[in-house]
């Protein structure tokens, strides 16, 4: 298992999360899920789990990352007729 902190926006059940967790309590989330386990307490929740894009991020490790990603996959601009531009 990794660790990973990732600044994001209140995830869809964030105000459950507050009041499942207390300051110094340590928390796993599976975001493919939505599980989320108060690992100090036990007491467990479940949210709406990310898809799409939002996981893609998360998953490499941030926006910055993703980007680099896709660009190098050929992911950079187009033009209006379809055609890549380098």
């Amino acid at each position: 298992m990794s660790t990973m902190r990732v600044p994001c926006p209140a995830p869809p059940g964030h105000t459950a999360i507050r009041a499942l967790a207390s300051p110094r309590n340590e928390l796993e989330v599976d975001f493919r899920t939505g599980d989320v386990v108060n690992l100090t307490t036990g007491k467990r929740l479940s949210i709406a789990p990310l898809a799409g894009a939002a996981l893609e991020i998360l998953e490499a490790g941030g926006e910055a990352n993703w980007l680099r990603a896709h660009a190098s996959q050929g992911g950079g601009a187009h033009d209006p007729t379809g055609e890549k531009q380098s």
